[in-house]
Parts: structure tokens; sequence; C-alpha cells
């Protein structure tokens, strides 16, 4: 017995659910991002309560958190690239 040709939309379904594949491992970046900006700031202000020194400890949990954010941002960021180049190499 032969399988039925898919039809057009059967296809287009099978197209958008390998977009949503490759793109999962880049949506949650910004979130990534900013959650370590906010975890920082965060201890940062509480530090600023524990000893009175606001806003010095703000600041530099802010710039703490920054620096780590992009660093991780960027770290991921280059580790999938060179994943997705793999699999580029791999499948030509």
């Amino acid at each position: 017995m032969v399988a039925p040709p898919k039809s057009k939309h059967a296809k287009i379904l099978g197209d958008a659910a390998r977009s949503y594949r490759e793109l999962a491992p880049y949506m949650g970046l910004g979130t990534m991002l900013a959650g370590t900006i906010v975890f920082f700031f965060l201890i940062g202000r509480w530090v600023d309560a524990q000893f009175g020194t606001d806003p010095t400890f703000t600041i530099v949990g802010t710039v703490i958190g920054v620096i780590g954010g992009f660093y991780n941002f960027l770290r991921t960021v280059l580790a999938l690239s060179k994943r997705q180049s793999a699999r580029m190499k791999k499948d030509a």
C-alpha cells in the first residue's frame, strides 16, 4: 500500500514545527539575561539595606548582573551557533 501524498497544509505545519524546534534554544535568552540582571540588582539592594550604603551595592550588583548576564548570553549564543554550524556541515 502506498502512503498518500502530503497535503500542502501538512507540509506547512511540518515546516513550522521544524522552525520552532530550531528557534527554541534562542527563545529563553532574553529572560535569562534579564533574570541575571534583576537577581544581582536585588542582591545589591538587600546589601544596601543591611549596611545603609544606598545606592553603592545596588549599582555594583547591577553592573555585575549586566556583565555576568552578557557573558552568559554570548557564551550560550556562541555554543548554539557552533552546534548549528556542525549540524549544517553534517547535513551537507
